[in-house]
């Protein structure tokens, strides 16, 4: 969890889908603000720009674990996403751009 004025990259990760996007359940990549603008859906970026700075800076969230947030696409079918913050030694196993995540994935 990030401490008064740390604010760490979150690990997102789509836990699950409940209708068509392109993005399939266990896709992960780090968010930054820098990497904001590499996320080709409107709608999740939407979504991030809101929760991921909250979960960034360590606000709790709702959830049973504070440390953890769901968050949902505002699509009426969306995908459900967990999102984390990331201590340094954490930073590796996750994919550090979207591209990856994309490229692993393959086309959609």
């Amino acid at each position: 969890m990030a401490r008064r004025g740390q604010y760490l990259p979150v690990a997102v990760t789509c836990v699950k889908k409940r209708g068509q996007c392109r993005y399939q359940v266990g896709d992960q990549f780090v968010w930054t603000w820098r990497s904001s603008d590499d996320i080709d859906c409107g709608a999740l970026r939407a979504v991030l720009l809101i929760f991921a700075p909250l979960c960034a800076l360590g606000a709790p969230s709702w959830e049973r674990d504070p440390n953890v947030w769901y968050i949902s696409c505002p699509s009426k079918e969306g995908t459900v996403w967990r999102l984390q913050a990331l201590e340094d030694e954490e930073r590796e196993a996750v994919p550090r751009v979207v591209e990856e995540a994309v490229a692993v994935r393959g086309p959609s």
